[in-house]
């Protein structure tokens, strides 16, 4: 079997256990991920915020 093929291979895999995944408990799984994004989304700003207030 060839990288591609194995990479192929778990992307299907992984696909299929997320569909396995009780609903509410991947609800609850992708908010949290949405709610990590944003908080780094938020410190980043906060840090280039600082930065740009340092800098003056």
């Amino acid at each position: 079997m060839n990288y591609e093929e194995e990479l192929r291979n778990s992307n299907g895999t992984a696909s299929a256990l997320a569909d396995d995944i009780h609903p509410l408990r991947k609800s609850f799984l992708l908010a949290t991920a949405k709610i990590d994004s944003v908080l780094i989304a938020v410190g980043e700003r906060i840090d280039t915020y600082i930065r740009e207030v340092i800098d003056e």
